[in-house]
């Protein structure tokens, strides 16, 4: 399995993260800590293209971004998930919350 990383891209008033490997507790807080010192945005993209799997702690640290950004009013899309990571976001009913693409 590749390391777990995280980066930022800043375009105009979008942030997108890019996530790889394993999106896990401990990228969960490095996740929680990147949000909030890069700050608010009008809209946000979680790219998960190169994110291998997903677990428990990062479903709570989407909702947790999803209060920071707004809650109902955010404009969020997780972008580019495998199918079993799509699978697992529809299952937590996260679609309520972003846009699942």
């Amino acid at each position: 399995m590749a390391k777990s990383a995280l980066r930022v891209l800043r375009e105009g008033n979008c942030l997108t993260y890019q996530i790889s490997g394993s999106f896990d507790y401990k990228l969960v807080k490095v996740f929680k800590k990147t949000y909030k010192t890069e700050g608010k945005a009008e809209r946000y993209v979680v790219d998960l293209m190169l994110t291998e799997k997903i677990d428990s702690s990062a479903i709570g640290g989407l909702m947790y971004f999803h209060h920071f950004a707004g809650g109902k009013g955010s404009d969020i899309t997780l972008a580019n998930a495998n199918n079993e990571i799509k699978r697992l976001l529809n299952i937590a009913q996260l679609h309520h919350a972003f846009k699942i693409e």
